[in-house]
């Protein structure tokens, strides 16, 4: 139970204390609406390109065009929402700064995947291919590990949880 004067205390430093994001990481709360369509969008261009690997289908080929086009446009709006979000902090804790510096890396893999896909389609050959492909798996990749670190950031790291609840420290 707390008196009237305790209780005005409490409230009054509760108020004080809280934080009030700036407008510019009000905004930046869009990132969680618009962070996952690259993500999947760029799963789906390497699903497609596995396909034009194995079965050579002609379809796959305007899809995935498309598709890689997308995936780096939409990155974008997810990588500057993200930066909005980052605006009022002063510090940054490491796993907030790594998924910050993948996912600008990622923009900028699926931005040159688009490019090279632009120039494979005007001017084939094997080299443009190979480059192409292996920018787009690196992208994959790194979109991966992004995503997971915001998954850590928003849900905390269940991995490390379930190791904590296994292993049982030796007595």
């Amino acid at each position: 139970e707390l008196t009237d004067p305790e209780r005005t205390e409490a409230i009054d430093y509760l108020l004080a204390s809280h934080h009030h994001p700036g407008k510019w990481a009000a905004i930046g709360q869009f990132h969680f609406a618009c962070v996952h369509f690259p993500i999947a969008l760029s799963l789906a261009a390497g699903f497609l390109e596995l396909l034009l690997i194995f079965r050579r289908q002609s379809p796959a080929v305007d899809a995935t065009h498309w598709i890689v086009r997308l995936a780096a446009w939409s990155a974008l709006p997810a990588i500057l929402f993200g930066l909005c979000l980052m605006e009022d902090k002063e510090t940054y804790p490491p796993t907030l700064a790594m998924h910050r510096n993948l996912g600008l890396l990622s923009g900028g893999l699926l931005l040159t995947a688009w490019i090279l896909r632009e120039r494979l389609v005007r001017r084939p050959s094997d080299r443009r291919r190979i480059a192409y492909r292996s920018i787009l798996l690196l992208a994959i990749v790194v979109v991966g590990f992004t995503g997971h670190l915001g998954g850590v950031l928003v849900h905390g790291d269940y991995v490390e949880q379930i190791q904590h609840a296994w292993i049982r420290p030796a007595s």
